[in-house]
């Protein structure tokens, strides 16, 4: 074994391994909300490439280097998409909408939410505006001051 032989090798064990203090955090924490699925994937895309690759140059380390990254990336994948499909993370995939910044729609439903409240306790409904619309408020007039 030349000198090339064994930093291949050292790259090729680091470079697989890399994932693996991510994959035992999700496992020990059971939180995923931080891993990008997408990047995940892309890596994955990327170690099956190289696996092609090796095969082609006939490279065992390169095989299995790159086929091992595949199950950790693999794993981490699997348990990302778990918990977005249980609703546990927020879904990341562009053609699922996501509420825009400057959307202030609940504010109503808000105060519908505060009028049944008082109703039911026989109160008067409260008209005031709360602190937190006086800000929303505020950013919108200027935001269409700009």
């Amino acid at each position: 074994m030349n000198i090339f032989e064994i930093i291949g090798f050292i790259a090729t064990t680091l470079t697989t391994a890399c994932s693996l203090p991510q994959l035992i955090k999700i496992i020990k924490t059971k939180d995923s909300k931080s891993v990008s699925f997408l990047m995940y994937f892309m890596m994955t895309i990327g170690y099956a490439l190289w696996i092609v690759y090796g095969v082609y140059s006939s490279s065992l380390q390169i095989i299995l280097g790159n086929a091992i990254g595949s199950l950790i990336l693999g794993t981490i994948m699997t348990i990302k998409l778990m918990n977005m499909i249980k609703g546990v993370d927020e879904k990341e995939f562009p053609f699922i909408k996501k509420k825009h910044p400057l959307d202030f729609s609940h504010i109503e439903n808000t105060k519908k939410v505060e009028v049944k409240e008082a109703l039911v306790e026989n109160e008067e409904p409260s008209v005031q505006i709360t602190h937190k619309e006086e800000e929303i408020s505020s950013l919108v007039e200027r935001l269409k001051n700009l």
